[in-house]
Order: C-alpha cells, then sequence, then structure tokens
C-alpha cells in the first residue's frame, strides 16, 4: 500500500505544522499552474525587480524553475506583470530556511 503524496487539507490540519505547510503549498502550486507559464514569469520578473535583484531575469528564472521545475522557454518569457493575489510572493514566503540561517 502506497502512501498518498499530496494531502488534502482537511487531512493536514489536524496533524503537526510540517504537514499544514505541505498542504498550503500544494495548493498555491496548483493556483501557479492554473495561471500558466507565461504569466507566471511574468509575476516572477516583476517580484525580482520590486525586490531590487540586481540580475532580476535570472532570480525570476530560478524561481519559474522551482514552480514548474524546468527553465523558462522563450515563448514563456514576456514583459513583467503583477499576478493576482500576491501568490508568487506567498511562493516565496514559504520557502524553506537555508541551512545555518534563521
Amino acid at each position: 500500500m502506497r502512501r498518498q503524496k499530496e494531502y488534502s487539507w482537511r487531512h493536514a490540519k489536524a496533524v503537526s505544522g510540517g504537514l499544514v505547510r505541505a498542504a498550503r503549498r500544494n495548493e498555491l502550486l496548483g493556483e501557479l499552474l492554473k495561471i500558466g507559464p507565461a504569466d507566471v514569469y511574468a509575476g516572477c520578473l516583476d517580484f525580482a525587480i520590486r525586490s531590487g535583484s540586481q540580475k532580476a531575469r535570472g532570480y525570476a528564472s530560478h524561481l519559474f524553475r522551482e514552480i514548474f521545475g524546468t527553465w523558462p522557454r522563450p515563448q514563456d518569457r514576456s514583459e513583467p506583470k503583477a499576478l493576482p493575489d500576491f501568490l508568487i510572493e506567498l511562493w516565496v514566503a514559504g520557502r524553506k530556511p537555508k541551512r545555518g540561517r534563521a
């Protein structure tokens, strides 16, 4: 018998904080996948520019790769445009800190 990789919100809410975090992340990932790669890349680029990154296109590409698992294709690259409901900001805030930090 195999365990399910994704937990529904109802099951994860009753368990410890780690599963709640994973459930929220899966929910957010579903919303980002519905929006589509071109709009998500535009949102990533907008976030990278607003956060003051000197290499905004590279940072946006790495965020895109975290979400979709692949580098953005040329047809996915577009002008910066903010996404509704702060989806990219929520994605970045939900990342686990690197070892040795906070």
